[in-house]
């Protein structure tokens, strides 16, 4: 079967970047790349040029030596525009409940030994969303894949980041003399806790677009803000709002509502 019958339609700009990468590797690693898997936004649909990151995940053999990695990711930083980033791991890792660590690589730069993207939500992404550049198509042959894990996780990364993260700014000077959230803070942290929402009433992994739908339908006390995130999140340019405090402190009440209903 030829790729693009098995990894659907790729943005052009999405796939030139992603070609580069795994051309890359090749290059480097001598057949040491044996899948890669478009996520993220690709996956799901949402793809922005010039916004949208390329995420990746990358199936690696026993044998690729990782060290490679540090300057593969360095070097297509310089010659791209967007971001590419993602992890790399054996096929083994996927056929159990995700747990070890392994290189991730993040605006260019490459960790080693990290946790990043190794849980279960990223699992249950790949299995139904990955879009194939190389490899077999995603089956719960060889992926262990579980929604209860999936909703257990999105609970837990609630209370463990996005609850401190806000009692952060709450907490900080900055807050307490009118702090301003901008335009990617709002989009970052509507869209996101809104994600999390929509897996854990709905079942499914949701763009942070499709996120931004369903908390209109979950959240209408909030309509305004999220609308706001979305218009952000679509490029429009007159905001919703009158006056960028009003804003800000819509945003936090919103994420405390929404955190509160996903930790319930």
């Amino acid at each position: 079967m030829k790729n693009d019958q098995v990894r659907g339609y790729v943005p052009a700009h999405a796939a030139a970047i992603a070609e580069q990468l795994l051309g890359m590797l090749d290059r480097t690693s001598l057949g040491g790349v044996s899948g890669l898997y478009l996520m993220g936004s690709i996956a799901l649909d949402d793809y922005r040029p010039g916004h949208s990151d390329v995420d990746f995940l990358a199936v690696i053999e026993p044998t690729f030596d990782v060290s490679v990695l540090v300057d593969v990711h360095s070097k297509l930083a310089e010659i791209c525009q967007s971001h590419c980033d993602g992890i790399y791991l054996k096929r083994h890792e996927l056929s159990v409940a995700p747990g070890e660590t392994g290189p991730s690589a993040r605006e260019g730069r490459v960790t080693l030994q990290s946790c990043d993207e190794r849980h279960p939500v990223t699992w249950l992404t790949l299995l139904r969303h990955g879009k194939v550049l190389r490899g077999p198509v995603p089956d719960r042959t060889w992926i262990a894949s579980d929604i209860n894990a999936a909703i257990a996780y999105s609970r837990q990364n609630a209370r463990s980041y996005w609850r401190p993260w806000l009692d952060g700014y709450r907490q900080s000077p900055g807050v307490a003399a009118g702090y301003i959230f901008n335009d990617a803070e709002v989009e970052w942290g509507a869209l996101g806790i809104a994600r999390l929402h929509a897996l854990i009433a709905t079942g499914r992994i949701e763009s942070k677009t499709g996120a931004g739908l369903h908390a209109l339908t979950a959240f209408p006390p909030h309509s305004q803000l999220i609308r706001e995130a979305l218009r952000i999140r679509n490029g429009w340019r007159s905001s919703l709002y009158a006056s960028e405090i009003s804003r800000s402190n819509d945003f936090v009440r919103f994420l405390d509502d929404a955190i509160a209903a996903v930790t319930a």
